[in-house]
């Protein structure tokens, strides 16, 4: 009878956690991560703002997605790809290991990959250029101090110059630095030649603000929970005021006794 009342116990978990996710109990880790992008960001750049910015991309993808895919001579890399030559290439395939209607398939998958990459990497150009991060000829648009400050006038960070000031340094430290990528290295790579630079620069600038962000809330928090600003305190740690607030906290947190660092991780560390 005790058997028969586990088994019955463990069915009933297993009926409530097979039901939880089916009704979407259970939350997605990418969703999970994109919740935790905007949460981190709304604390720096504020709700409103937040909801502005992804309005602006669904309004430049729809845009984007109702016009041609534009033309530049950054995907002349893709249309070069597995051209017409893709016939004979496939002529010379030994059919003992491939059938015909693999054959088939790969010269038919070949150019639909094509135009696939070319049509994701044209939309994606088109919205960074609406969102203002590249301009018409697929530039970094990089701001002046004046530009930027207007640009972050409806977020909380935005009105501490200090960090609009390191925003755009990190802005153009991303554009430099996409810019000294070798030239040898990219060309090895046909289907990434077409938007490497670019990419790298927008992954750069993703980071970076997200490190900023990280940076505005310990600056933020030592204020709050420690009554210290590290705008007016020296504590001999180099760097601005979000850089020493970071360092700050980086060593205290370091200095812990291990009752106090689990007790931290239990409920910090609950992700």
């Amino acid at each position: 009878k005790v058997e028969r009342m586990k088994l019955l116990a463990a069915l009933l978990v297993a009926s409530m956690v097979f039901t939880a996710s089916e009704a979407g109990g259970d939350i997605p880790r990418s969703l999970m991560t994109k919740g935790n992008l905007y949460n981190l960001f709304s604390t720096c750049f504020g709700p409103e703002a937040m909801n502005e910015y992804y309005l602006g991309i669904m309004k430049a993808t729809k845009y984007c997605m109702s016009v041609p895919t534009p033309s530049n001579p950054l995907f002349d890399s893709i249309d070069s790809l597995a051209t017409s030559d893709i016939e004979n290439l496939i002529a010379d395939i030994d059919s003992d290991l491939m059938d015909e209607e693999e054959i088939g398939l790969l010269a038919t998958a070949i150019p639909n990959h094509k135009m696939e990459m070319r049509t994701k990497m044209g939309n994606l150009s088109c919205v960074l250029q609406q969102m203002d991060y590249l301009t018409e000829s697929m530039q970094p648009n990089i701001y002046t101090f004046e530009q930027m400050k207007e640009r972050l006038s409806n977020t909380i960070a935005g009105q501490d110059d200090e960090f609009v000031q390191a925003i755009l340094n990190g802005y153009t430290d991303c554009r430099d630095i996409a810019a000294s990528l070798p030239q040898s290295a990219i060309d090895r790579y046909p289907a990434k030649k077409a938007f490497a630079r670019v990419k790298f620069y927008v992954k750069c600038m993703s980071k970076m603000e997200m490190k900023m962000c990280y940076k505005w809330n310990f600056y933020q928090g030592m204020i709050a929970l420690k009554g210290v600003d590290t705008a007016e305190v020296d504590l001999g740690i180099p760097g601005n005021k979000f850089d020493v607030a970071t360092g700050a906290y980086m060593i205290m947190e370091e200095n812990w006794p291990e009752e106090v660092r689990f007790v931290d991780d239990f409920f910090m560390k609950r992700m």
